[in-house]
């Protein structure tokens, strides 16, 4: 696998002049993008491509060349193996479609094609692939677009049977949420190697933090699932993304790549069991591989949450309720230091801090610095909704964020809107910003267990005790009935009876 990441020299072979065809990309990509091999050009009609000189046939190509990328029709593909072959090229990347088999000609020419490299041992990406990339090495076997939009290198690895789905998820839409990429493959048709081999390959690099693999099928399901294991257990979380999850998009799976499409059900127990994250949207998909790649995984379910509103206070806990999430009582009381500006007695979680009359820019990080310092809590969720949008709120935050957080043992994750230079002071002070309405929960893969469970109801239908000097938060003037939480009878400083917003998981 190495000739295909690290190739001492790339044979382009379809290279044109022009930045229009899927040769003539690859060739300005591997050009512009800092490859550091040589770059031989294969085209019949150019002696010169881009102060490069071509050459008219791969066997006319000089050392050192270990790699090749296939930019020609599915007619000219099986020739153009076997001359690889024949110059002693044993790794190909495949563009052409066509080859799937699904009609007569289509199978010769796979027959063609099997034949070629069974003689030279020729390994093959695709066919029907957009092709593979190491963007640290500035290896760029590839044709597409995203290239323009500009690169952001960084350590994720994404292994995709789909070319666009990948460089949308694996690229763009991790570089909007400042994740770098450090591999982004696509594997196509699968005629060879496969993403299973793939995973095995990307999870001995020691720079690669974790994996996303995009599926729509799996032809050995046992070496998938044991390519899996052996990436988390190298320390590399997978997240899990399986495309075609409906009859109808199995039926178009088989007719865009020609691969069995396989349940979905049985894709997530199967992977799940080898220790993979399971994403069912789009969005759950790219946000695990955020907080895997910043290594801001919580080690359980239990959420602190501070907030300047109610309002937020209830939305919070209507989804901690709806994604099975813990939001217990605070059981450390705010220090002598931190009281004056928590100014209140009624500490709960949600904690909301704007009620408390203190002037913004005291109250928010010692709120979150409380909350952070909660044993019993495995993340901190801060509401901001719009307020990182505004540049003096923002730096409030910031200045908040740089004070709180240092020496803190738990991520905190930051919900609201936010622009890209937000995202970037998030990654600054080491949290994570979550720009949609409670995006972290939603199907939240990266929670890794299940809390202890909150104390159930005795047969009496009244509350159990809980831990000694505890009692029941009442939810007042709500109509509603309280959550199960147990936050403490405070002491000297406490204003009535702890408040705690009615509507949250495990209501009685």
């Amino acid at each position: 696998m190495r000739e295909f990441f690290e190739p001492t020299g790339v044979a382009v072979i379809g290279a044109n002049d022009g930045n229009s065809t899927a040769g003539a990309r690859t060739l300005l990509n591997l050009r512009e993008r800092g490859y550091p091999g040589r770059i031989h050009p294969v085209s019949r009609r150019h002696r010169e491509l881009h102060g490069l000189p071509a050459y008219p046939s791969v066997l006319d190509v000089p050392d050192p060349v270990e790699l090749a990328v296939v930019a020609v029709s599915a007619e000219a593909t099986p020739a153009a193996v076997r001359e690889c072959g024949e110059r002693g090229i044993r790794a190909a990347v495949l563009f052409a479609a066509g080859l799937d088999g699904e009609t007569a000609r289509g199978r010769e020419l796979r027959a063609e094609l099997r034949a070629a490299c069974a003689r030279y041992g020729v390994r093959v990406v695709g066919p029907n692939t957009v092709g593979i990339r190491l963007v640290q090495k500035g290896m760029f076997a590839t044709f597409a677009h995203d290239l323009e939009g500009g690169l952001l290198p960084g350590s994720v690895a994404v292994v995709a049977q789909s070319g666009g789905i990948g460089v949308y998820l694996g690229s763009a839409y991790l570089k909007r949420r400042l994740a770098g990429t450090r591999y982004l493959v696509d594997t196509g048709n699968e005629f060879d190697v496969s993403a299973a081999e793939v995973v095995e390959y990307v999870a001995d690099d020691p720079e690669v933090s974790c994996v996303g693999l995009i599926l729509e099928g799996a032809r050995d399901g046992r070496r998938l699932a044991r390519a899996v294991r052996r990436a988390v257990g190298a320390g590399k979380p997978v997240v899990f993304f399986k495309v075609g999850r409906s009859a109808a998009a199995e039926r178009h799976i088989a007719s865009h790549t020609g691969a069995l499409a396989s349940s979905a059900e049985l894709f997530d127990v199967a992977l799940r069991d080898a220790g993979a994250a399971i994403a069912h949207d789009e969005a759950t998909f790219v946000d695990a591989l955020v907080i895997h790649d910043a290594k801001r995984a919580p080690r359980g379910r239990r959420l602190g949450v501070v907030t300047p509103s109610g309002g937020y206070a209830i939305l919070t806990i209507d989804a901690a309720e709806r994604f099975d999430m813990d939001l217990p009582a605070p059981v450390v009381e705010p220090t002598a230091a931190q009281a004056p500006a928590l100014r209140s007695g009624e500490f709960a979680n949600p904690f909301d801090w704007a009620a408390r009359g203190a002037a913004q820019e005291r109250t928010r990080p010692v709120a979150i610095r409380w909350m952070l310092d909660q044993p019993n809590v495995d993340a901190v969720l801060l509401w901001e909704a719009y307020s990182m949008e505004m540049p003096e709120r923002r730096e409030l935050i910031d200045a908040a964020l740089t004070e709180a957080l240092p020496g803190a043992d738990k991520p905190l994750f930051i919900c609201g809107i936010a622009t890209p230079g937000s995202n970037g002071g998030c990654a600054s002070t080491a949290c994570c910003c979550f720009p949609s309405r409670c995006g972290w929960s939603r199907r939240s893969p990266w929670w890794r267990r299940r809390a202890p469970p909150c104390p159930r109801r005795t047969a009496t239908g009244r509350t159990a005790p809980g831990p000694s000097g505890w009692s029941p938060a009442p939810a007042r003037g709500r109509g509603c009935p309280a959550c199960r939480t147990w936050p403490p009878r405070w002491s000297a400083a406490a204003r009535g009876p702890p408040r705690v917003p009615g509507g949250g998981r495990g209501c009685s």
